[in-house]
């Protein structure tokens, strides 16, 4: 198999966001270094370009994005069972095409993973892992596209095509 094209490069800053539990926090684009959304919490990104060590969305939280973007992760992206990623619901014509998620995590297989899905998503966004696979659990609605050398689907899952690749 020949190797996968080059991702944008991340670049993480040295601060962490945390969003408390059951809260809503809005960033701006720049640098970062690990993200976790905790259980019930909202994260608004606004338009931009956005470099992070990581991310760790728990239960039942959204990631919401306002405008096209563009997010370089470093390390994993992980998110937990009933997580939406994707288009704010308040931007108008936003879609999955719009926002693209470059994660460069090396894990592999068994056990490790570039980004991994939870069940009962629902995700609008691009994905690509040039790196490590991508596991998308059951239950999941996913539109966009999912780029990786290997990419695992769980059982009763949508998959819906809008590229931005």
């Amino acid at each position: 198999m020949s190797a996968f094209p080059n991702a944008p490069a991340a670049n993480p800053g040295t601060t962490d966001v945390t969003v408390p539990a059951g809260q809503t926090t809005t960033i701006s684009p720049g640098a970062y270094n690990d993200l976790i959304v905790n259980n019930g919490a909202t994260l608004i990104l606004e338009e931009g370009g956005y470099d992070f060590g990581s991310w760790n969305i728990h239960i039942s939280t959204n990631v919401y994005f306002q405008g096209p973007t563009e997010v370089r992760i470093a390390g994993a992206l992980t998110t937990g069972p009933n997580a939406v990623v994707g288009p704010d619901p308040n931007s108008s014509g936003l879609t999955a095409s719009s926002i693209a998620i470059y994660v460069h995590e090396t894990a592999q297989p068994p056990g490790g993973f570039a980004a991994q899905f939870g069940q009962s998503n629902t995700l609008n966004v691009n994905v690509y892992a040039p790196n490590g696979p991508i596991t998308i659990d059951q239950l999941t609605q996913a539109t966009g596209v999912f780029i990786a050398p290997q990419v695992l689907i769980a059982g009763n899952v949508t998959l819906t095509l809008d590229s931005g690749f």
